[in-house]
């Protein structure tokens, strides 16, 4: 959530999709956001219909707010009709100005039952303004896996740059990051890949 603060203090307004696997991150990553100061909807099942319940619109109530906004969400939720239908229109499409990718391995692990929600991941960027930066983030992503990941993701080979950076906390099990687009990289689809140790916090 730290390239959020920025934004926030400068008083710009956004909206960034957090994806995470399961209804526990989707919870915990909100607490994590709302903990710092952003303006967090955890979006679930449940949620909606207990928003729903009290006459709400908790959609209307993301595309409505003023400020930084995180909206966390499983990539089924991402696909549903509910963000579908928000993001057909331009003008709440230009309000989505991140999307943040927890997991990423996922996207390339056929042994678990998310490989199928996070490829469908992709489809969602077809949707999205060019402009939108996307980043991904797992504790165990090795070079070569990260090649698999950005395939799934759309980078394309030679528009994204791999960097090795030091955190101070060396574990042996680094974290792997990619992020697009990449300012100097002079295409659509462009990443970065980062080094790091796996308790760095989001």
């Amino acid at each position: 959530m730290a390239p959020l603060f920025m934004p926030q203090a400068r008083a710009e307004l956004g909206i960034v999709f957090v994806i995470v696997p399961t209804e526990a991150l989707t919870e915990q990553h909100s607490a994590t956001a709302a903990r710092y100061g952003l303006n967090t909807f955890a979006l679930t099942e449940d949620t909606v219909r207990d928003v729903e319940l009290q006459g709400r619109d908790l959609f209307k109530e993301i595309w409505t707010e003023t400020g930084i906004h995180v909206a966390v969400m499983s990539p089924r939720m991402l696909s549903s009709t509910y963000i579908t239908l928000y993001i057909q229109r331009l003008v709440h499409k230009k309000q989505v100005k991140w999307v943040f990718i927890d997991e990423v391995h996922l996207l390339d692990d056929s042994s678990g039952t998310f490989q199928h929600p996070y490829q469908s991941i992709e489809s969602a960027r077809a949707r999205l303004l060019s402009q939108t930066v996307w980043a991904a983030a797992t504790g165990s992503l090795t070079p070569t896996w990260a090649l698999a990941v950005a395939r799934n993701l759309g980078f394309q080979p030679g528009h994204y740059i791999n960097a090795d950076v030091e955190l101070g906390i060396s574990t042996g099990y680094p974290m792997g990051l990619l992020v697009a687009p990449y300012p100097g990289v002079p295409s659509r689809i462009q990443g970065v890949g980062v080094r790091g140790s796996p308790h760095m916090k989001a």
